[in-house]
């Protein structure tokens, strides 16, 4: 009897050992499949930021050749240009050709190639040559991954595939729309009219609301507007202003035109605010010879501030003119008409700008300075 239950114990604690064993090994079977996925995994994803570095590399370096060289002298001017590069281990190979579809662009292909990985990235640049320094912009205009099958075969006469030009084509056509959208909102000052042209929310609550972060959650919240006169004023400031280098250009534009005429308000402009009793008021400052007088004619209401192109343009066209005027005083051969070109354009200049800013003091100054080494010629 003993002898039966002993065997029977034993059985049963065999069993127990051979499912134990089992176990043990399939999970380190489990283990060592995902080790080697999650290495495998990492060597792939290593290789991929290898070949992109590799192939981002190659093109700044013919990036900046491109800003040395101006666009009559561009390497693929005659025939389309190939070069090739190496980077730990990584074979790159460029390829550069004139864009079929706009003028003074370029199409650039990078194709990197490695035994785990590979990158065929396509660039389109517009060429602009710089008339203020020795180096040219080059502004990539649109750049996507693409299959390494779709990297042009052929090396003499290249052509950029079909669906990558309608996709510039298509962004070309956007861009001219969304141009014309806001070119027809530089006058509109009604908050609820920007909206609408920009297909944005009519709901009218959504203008007083504010994104707030309560406990890592964002939820919006609702506020007391401000002045709604205001708030559209600072709509249309706030558009207006996206883009400051256009407004330096138009400025410059504007110096170097003596016949400057002011447009008229739009209809929906808010009305100038009247000059209270208790106001200070600002006279005009003397300049040059006989009395001119820079603020005009004794007037003691203060200026309002011009639109900041408009300052800008008055800024720049009274620098000019007070630097040729003192230029040739420095040589002896300012005259009567380069003294009253000075004092007018600096009178201008003062009457639109800021109240005691600094640049109007300046201005001032300045004009004065030159005015008093004329008179003692």
């Amino acid at each position: 009897m003993r002898i039966a239950e002993f065997k029977g114990k034993k059985a049963m604690a065999t069993y127990l050992v051979i499912v134990l064993i089992a176990f043990v090994g399939l999970s380190l079977s489990n283990v060592t499949i995902l080790n080697r996925g999650e290495m495998g995994q990492i060597v792939k994803s290593e290789a991929l930021i290898k070949a992109d570095l590799a192939a981002r590399a190659l093109y700044q370096k013919f990036s900046w050749r491109l800003k040395c060289l101006t666009y009559d002298n561009r390497p693929c001017k005659d025939s389309a240009y190939s070069e090739l590069f190496e980077f730990e281990g990584v074979k790159c190979e460029l390829l550069c050709y004139d864009s079929e579809d706009e003028s003074e662009s370029l199409d650039i292909w990078v194709l990197a190639k490695s035994e785990a990985a590979n990158r065929a990235v396509f660039y389109r640049v517009k060429y602009q040559q710089s008339l203020v320094n020795s180096y040219n912009k080059i502004t990539p205009s649109y750049s996507a991954y693409y299959n390494i099958d779709e990297f042009p075969s052929n090396k003499t006469s290249p052509k950029t595939p079909q669906k990558i030009l309608d996709i510039l084509k298509n962004m070309r056509e956007n861009l001219k729309n969304k141009s014309s959208i806001v070119k027809s909102l530089e006058n509109t000052n009604n908050i609820n009219q920007i909206l609408q042209k920009l297909n944005g929310p009519n709901d009218p609550t959504i203008l007083n609301q504010i994104p707030k972060t309560t406990d890592g959650q964002q939820r919006m919240v609702n506020v007391a507007p401000p002045n709604q006169q205001n708030s559209d004023l600072l709509t249309l400031n706030a558009l207006k202003k996206t883009d400051n280098s256009m407004l330096l250009a138009n400025a410059t534009t504007i110096a170097g035109n003596s016949n400057i005429i002011d447009a008229p308000p739009p209809d929906d402009a808010p009305p100038a605010a009247s000059v209270g009793a208790n106001q200070p008021a600002q006279n005009g400052a003397n300049l040059g010879q006989g009395g001119q007088d820079a603020q005009g004619g004794g007037n003691n209401t203060p200026n309002k501030p011009a639109p900041y192109s408009k300052r800008v343009a008055a800024w720049a066209k009274a620098g000019l003119a007070n630097l040729s005027f003192g230029i040739k005083r420095f040589l002896g051969a300012a005259n009567d008409e380069d003294r009253d070109k000075a004092n007018a354009a600096t009178k201008d200049y003062l009457a639109v700008s800021k109240p005691n800013s600094i640049s109007a003091s300046i201005a001032k100054k300045y004009n004065e300075a030159i005015n008093n080494n004329y008179s003692k010629k």
